[in-house]
């Protein structure tokens, strides 16, 4: 019996095994710096002991406070868990918002321009710290969507960590390369003089 009971744990391990490598993927699909499935499972975790309709001993799947045998719920159960741990791992916890089209302060107004037309514009660039220590820039970019409206996107890039890492004027060079094109708005000499940045990203003034 121990030997059967061996074997159906075996079976549970390989099949979570399997389900956490498929919910790295979609979840990497979504976020590609996320490594690796939420918390490492043990089997106690997933599975239990119970009888099938005829009374054998089996092991099944379960989730907390609840039998289950389906698979799908399972793997969507890890795979919300995992989202939750990256969304909280990055949540927001400060913003610098060095640039905002809609306060005035006597910025002027960024934008791309091609035979004399509008083809768009910065409305608001910030950066973030996140709970996890990490940062990133967000940028809100609108354009001419006809009859006076206009649409936008966000445009959102981690700043790589190992850059933190370099003296500051090194940091700088990689930022520059990355995120100083005209795509961005901003070049080097400006970002370096907006106040306040270089003590927002972890560097003395």
């Amino acid at each position: 019996m121990a030997q059967k009971k061996d074997a159906s744990l075996r079976e549970v391990e390989k099949k979570v095994n399997a389900i956490r490598r498929r919910v790295l993927k979609r979840a990497q699909d979504l976020y590609p710096d996320i490594t690796e499935a939420a918390d490492k499972f043990s089997l106690e975790d997933y599975c239990q002991k119970a009888k099938d309709e005829e009374g054998r001993p089996i092991v099944v799947f379960k989730l907390p406070g609840r039998f289950i045998r389906d698979e799908d719920a399972l793997e969507n159960d890890i795979f919300r868990r995992t989202l939750d741990k990256y969304k909280k791992a990055h949540a927001i916890v400060d913003t610098l918002r060095i640039y905002d089209l809609w306060r005035p302060d006597g910025q002027l107004p960024r934008e791309h321009m091609r035979d004399g037309v509008m083809q768009d514009r910065l409305e608001h660039y910030d950066f973030r710290r996140h709970a996890n220590g990490s940062y990133s820039i967000d940028l809100q970019i609108g354009w001419p969507g006809g009859w006076s409206h206009y649409d936008g996107a966000n445009m959102t890039r981690d700043i790589p960590q190992e850059w933190f890492a370099l003296p500051w004027d090194e940091f700088m060079d990689r930022f520059e390369e990355s995120f100083c094109s005209p795509a961005f708005y901003y070049t080097r000499g400006e970002l370096e003089a907006v106040p306040g940045l270089k003590k927002f990203l972890g560097y003395e003034e």
